[in-house]
């Protein structure tokens, strides 16, 4: 397969696997520096430029989540105030967060009078 001296073949490696080479034209010619130094190593020498088409991935969805879920939890307890809708509450030493018993509510959460 003969390129045009314009196309580079470039060599891509994709997190699916497959490994493809991709003729790329140049749109500036490389320095001349660079160009005698490939053609003092040898006559048909493909140059092979590092393509990254991924980005660094910073995960905060999850974590995210997992914030908004204890703080609507706190909010749910706090409204709830088990001491005062409840006879007996487990864990009383935390006052209006403390959870109904088993007995009332066996998923121990806050209650379903609140």
């Amino acid at each position: 397969m003969a390129s045009a001296p314009d196309e580079i073949p470039i060599r891509v490696h994709s997190r699916r696997g497959g490994n493809m080479i991709h003729p790329v034209s140049l749109e500036s010619a490389p320095p001349a520096a660079a160009a005698a130094a490939a053609a003092a190593e040898s006559p048909n020498a493909v140059t092979y430029r590092e393509v990254k088409h991924f980005k660094k991935w910073v995960p905060w969805l999850i974590p995210l989540f997992v914030v908004a879920n204890i703080i609507m939890f706190i909010i749910t307890m706090y409204v709830n105030n088990c001491p005062k809708n409840s006879i007996s509450c487990v864990a009383g030493f935390l006052g209006r967060l403390s959870f109904q018993p088993f007995k009332e509510n066996p998923l121990l959460g806050p209650s379903s009078t609140a």
